[in-house]
């Protein structure tokens, strides 16, 4: 079991407040492993068939709001670059993306169906200018779907530091060069992914929130009675 470290999440907010309150507690999000999960053969092969997927080929995912700070219009142009690639966007917004034959967008997905989107895919590609620890990015690590992100991302920095994650500049061409990279080395995509997973299951589990949250509300709990003295 790997030690849990210091999440990319709390030294965003950190530097978002300018420090860190006395107080804060750090729960990570929770992602349901279980459902969230490596596909067999036969799983992806059905996943891209209900999404009008190639059934060969390398697709490459983005999830998200389609808005500037999310890199959509930048995903777009990685998917002009890389034509002998499919590129899937799930998500809706003002920069709804042109026709183009390698390139497939679904306006929504429904929660229940989340998992499935993922199962399809061969890399998850993370064009944003800014995040905490996106819910997505560690839905595509339980899935086993290598990560690439731009440079920046305090939690990417942490999670290329533990082999689980390729770091890119936010530009077309160096995305680009990075997503060619990964999908040409299949060993290093598989290295990486399976890491990513590691970490998820460890760390960022439902189970693990729970316990995070439960131990949280009993340290409080144990506070007031100690505040409170003998006989309150």
């Amino acid at each position: 079991m790997s030690r849990l470290r210091p999440r990319g999440s709390a030294t965003f907010v950190t530097e978002l407040l300018n420090g860190r309150p006395g107080a804060a507690s750090d729960v990570p999000n929770g992602i349901e492993t279980g459902r969230f999960r490596p596909p067999t053969g036969a799983e992806r092969s059905a996943a891209r068939g209900r999404f009008g997927l190639p059934g060969s080929g390398r697709v490459v995912l983005f999830v998200g709001r389609l808005v500037e700070k999310k890199g959509a219009g930048l995903f777009v142009e990685v998917s002009r670059r890389l034509p002998a690639h499919h590129f899937f966007m799930v998500g809706d917004g003002p920069l709804r993306p042109p026709a183009l034959e390698n390139l497939t967008w679904l306006p929504f997905a429904e929660p229940e169906r989340m998992h499935l989107v993922y199962r399809a895919a061969d890399a998850f590609l993370l064009p944003s200018r800014s995040e905490g620890y996106p819910v997505s990015v560690l839905e595509a690590m339980a899935t086993e779907v290598p990560v690439i992100a731009p440079v920046g991302h305090a939690f990417a920095r942490e999670l290329v530091e533990r082999q689980a994650c390729l770091l890119a500049g936010r530009t077309e061409a160096e995305l680009s060069e990075a997503l060619g990279s990964l999908l040409a080395t299949p060993d290093l995509a598989r290295s990486i992914a399976a890491r990513a997973r590691e970490i998820v299951v460890e760390e960022h589990s439902r189970d693990v929130m729970a316990q995070r949250y439960l131990a949280i509300c009993t340290a409080l709990w144990r506070a007031s009675l100690a505040a409170s003295g003998p006989g309150r």
